[in-house]
This record gives structure tokens, C-alpha cells and sequence, in this order.
């Protein structure tokens, strides 16, 4: 799925010029399409097949949904095949919050950008948390059939909203993004300054492309460069601590770290800790600030993943001791502790801001293809991820792998202090070409 979505992050990038609405009203019923074939399979390679598509679709709907969301107003779930007993893994819903947390920064005032952002990752926490109390109960076909209706509300959905003013006025469409951002901001608000400062941003813009002529020395300008190497540093430090080993063998580790726990159980209390997180995340993000959050994700996260390390270490240790296990007692509270701590600490800083800040530093004419860089990075970074996790736990056990993962986080942290910059309260800067080349070492 991730491979899909990574080929799909290409694809949306180039959609977009059409316009955000167009693309995704273009792949909402193709989407269901993918689940129904996903359903209706008989063989592996139908739901391979199925996957596929459904993961280059949902990456255009989830990469246009950010975008246009940040424009007007300044998540999708993987094929697992498990069956009544199995859980239903949900791998591209990571690409879900990716791309909706640009389409929320596109449309939100910066007072409420960052919690409009958080709110939408709430909503797929829930989505989340549904896939995992229900993927014990229905077959697999059945809960690809109930997804297959999400895309069918959406595409109807679609026609009671307008396409994006930034994007409208892009292509010329004066009087279609005046109507539009009307629509968004109600029919008593004055929006006239609002309009002219996007018209601002978008000739300061073509300026600033005039005087960097030729498209591919624009893209290797400061401007474009330097916010895409913040956000796939942020996108890599998201997929290499630990989340997509979580999300796609929680149940598996949860029987092979815990003795008596129900596994089905820990899993399900980490999406409840997730879903609260983000509600907490939603309620500090716009007061406290995006720095302090990603600084106080990485050390929880360090911490978290360096004592299931140190757990399944104990494990490996004791593990032929059976004397010694039988008189010691059991301390299944301590990876539970960690797996919740870190996922909590994911769903506070890491998990929201990496994708909140794709909408908020890429300019306007770079939004479509910065965001279609970090976003495929991302899926590149998951599929390489969840494809070597099992050779390097082979390798080096599953305390060294999450030795592995506490070390990578001891590095997002450096990462965050050294070079992400703080957006909050901030305007979208289009209007001023050189806002993006201040983005460097916060010192």
C-alpha cells in the first residue's frame, strides 16, 4: 500500500494544477470501486491488484484534501486479510491525516490552524479505533464493504463546497475565487483585504519565478528546497520511530512481548490513546506552539521506545530461565506502559505537526509539488520501513530494533531544535518571497 501511495503522491501532485475540487470529485468513486474490488476477490492477486489502485487514489484524495483545505480557510485503511480474529490493520490512514492536515491548514485563520488540523486527525482516530473493535467481529470482505461507502459520501459532499480561492485566482478565475472565499468566510464578511493579499502572494510569486527563470533552477531555489528538506526530515523521523512497526503487527508483538494480556485489548488501548492525544494535541497546538510540542513528543518517544527495548531485552534473557520466570512475577504493565506513552507521544507532536507543516511552509506555487515530494517520501520511508523491520529484529532482536527506534528519536529531537521553525499565529508568507529562506537553524 505504501508503494501505491508513493506512485499516487507523484500523480497528485500534477492533478492538482486542475484544480483540488476537480481531483477529488475525479477519484472519490474510482476509490470505492477499489474497496468493492477488494471485497468481491477471490484470489491474492485481485486484492494486490485491488490495493494498488486504492493506494494511488487515496493518496491523490488525501494530498488534494490537505491542500485545499489550507487554501480556503488559512485520512485510508490497508487490505489486511485478517478474518473475524484478526485486526484490521489501517496503514494508509497515515496517509489520510498526511494529506488532510494540508487541506485544514489551506482553509484555517492561523489562530485555529493548527486545532482545525488536530481535528481531522481526531476524526481518523475514531475511524481508527472503529477498524480495530470491529475487526474482530466482521470478515474482512465485510468491513471492505462498509468502507466503500466513505468515498460515496464524499464525492457527493463535493458538490455542496467550492474550489479553493488560492487556486481559482491561480488560474485566472477572479470572480468564481471572490464567490468562493464569500462561500468560506459567510456572506457578512468583508473579505476584500483577504483577496487581495492572496493576489499579493501569488504576483509576489510570479515575481520571484521571473527572476529565477527556468523551472528547475525555481525548484532548486531556497524556497523550495528548504521546506522540502524540513518536511521529509519530519516525514522520515515519523516512519523510522517505531509507528508503522505498531500499526501493522500490533496484535503479532503484543503476543510476543505480552504473556497474559490480551493482545486484542492493547491494541484497541492504544487507539484509545491515540484518539485522546490528538484531542489533547487539538487543544495545545495553537496555544503552546508547534516547537514545544515536537521537543516534548521526542523525548516521551526516546524514553517509551527504550524501555520496551530494555523489556524485551529482560525477555530475551530470562526467556530459557523457566525457574527463575516461574518465581518472578509478571510486569506486562511495562510494555504496555511504553507502547501507550509512545503512542501518545506520537499523537501529540510528530504524528499532527510533520503534516500540518507541509501546508504551512511551502509557497503558493510550490504547495502542489512540495506537498507531492513529502508526501511520496513518506510512503517510500513506510514501505522500506515495514519491509527491513523484520530482517534487522532478525538481526539484532526486537530490544535492539527498538534500541534502533529510541536512537532515531533522540535524533528527530536535535532535528526539531536545530532546524524546524515555529508557524504559530503565523500568516500563510506567500506575499513575501523571502520568508522561506529565514527557515533555518533556530538559534
Amino acid at each position: 500500500m505504501n508503494t501505491c501511495a508513493f506512485i499516487g503522491g507523484i500523480m497528485g501532485g500534477f492533478a492538482m494544477r486542475l484544480g483540488r475540487r476537480t481531483v477529488l470529485i475525479a477519484t472519490a468513486l474510482p476509490y470505492t470501486l477499489a474497496w468493492l474490488a477488494t471485497a468481491l476477490s477471490n484470489s491474492v492477486h485481485m486484492i494486490s491488484a485491488a490495493s494498488f489502485c486504492g493506494g494511488m487514489l487515496i493518496c491523490c484524495i488525501n494530498m488534494t484534501t490537505q491542500i485545499t483545505a489550507k487554501e480556503d480557510f488559512e485520512d485510508a485503511t490497508g487490505h489486511s486479510m485478517g478474518g473475524g480474529k484478526g485486526r484490521q490493520s489501517c496503514p494508509s490512514s497515515t496517509t489520510t491525516l498526511l494529506s488532510t492536515a494540508v487541506y485544514v491548514t489551506e482553509i484555517a485563520v492561523p489562530e485555529i490552524r493548527g486545532c482545525l488540523s488536530s481535528v481531522l486527525k481526531i476524526l481518523s482516530q475514531i475511524g481508527i479505533l472503529i477498524s480495530f473493535s470491529i475487526g474482530a467481529y466482521l470478515n474482512w470482505y465485510q468491513l471492505a464493504l462498509m468502507v466503500a461507502a466513505a468515498p460515496i459520501l464524499l464525492f457527493f459532499a463535493l458538490f455542496f463546497i467550492p474550489e479553493t480561492p488560492s487556486s481559482l485566482l491561480l488560474r485566472g478565475k477572479e470572480q468564481e475565487a471572490e464567490e468562493s472565499l464569500q462561500w468560506l468566510r459567510g456572506p457578512e464578511a468583508d473579505i476584500r483585504q483577504e483577496l487581495a493579499t492572496i493576489r499579493t502572494n501569488i504576483l509576489a510569486s510570479k515575481l520571484f519565478n521571473d527572476d529565477n527563470a527556468g523551472k528547475f533552477k525555481a525548484l532548486l531555489s531556497k524556497r523550495m528546497t528548504r521546506p522540502v528538506l524540513i518536511t521529509c526530515g519530519l516525514m522520515f523521523f515519523q516512519r523510522f520511530t517505531g509507528a508503522n512497526l505498531f500499526n501493522f503487527y500490533a496484535v503479532k508483538m503484543f503476543k510476543k512481548t505480552f504473556r497474559t494480556m490480551n493482545p486484542h485489548g492493547g491494541a484497541i488501548a492504544t487507539s484509545v490513546a491515540q484518539l485522546l492525544a490528538s484531542c489533547l494535541s487539538g487543544m495545545l497546538i495553537d496555544n503552546v506552539g508547534r516547537l514545544p510540542l515536537l521537543m516534548i513528543s521526542g523525548v516521551m518517544m526516546s524514553i517509551a521506545l527504550a524501555g520496551f527495548g530494555s523489556y524485551a531485552y529482560y525477555e530475551e534473557v530470562f526467556r530459557n530461565s523457566t525457574d527463575l520466570m516461574q518465581s518472578e512475577p509478571t510486569y506486562d504493565w511495562i510494555p504496555l506502559l511504553c507502547v501507550l506513552t509512545f503512542t501518545i507521544a506520537f499523537s501529540l507532536g510528530i504524528s499532527p505537526i510533520s503534516s500540518l507543516l507541509i501546508g504551512e511552509l511551502f509557497p503558493l506555487e510550490y504547495r502542489s509539488t512540495g506537498s507531492a515530494m513529502a508526501t511520496s517520501f513518506s510512503h517510500l520511508c513506510g514501505f522500506v520501513n515495514v519491509k527491513t523491520a523484520t530482517d534487522i529484529q532478525d538481526y539484532i532482536g526486537l530490544y535492539g530494533l527498538f534500541w534502533m527506534y529510541a536512537g532515531i528519536s533522540v535524533l528527530c529531537l536535535l532535528f526539531v531544535v536545530l532546524f524546524v521553525p515555529e508557524t504559530k499565529g503565523r500568516e500563510i508568507d506567500e506575499m513575501d518571497p523571502k520568508y522561506v529562506e529565514s527557515l533555518c537553524i533556530n538559534r
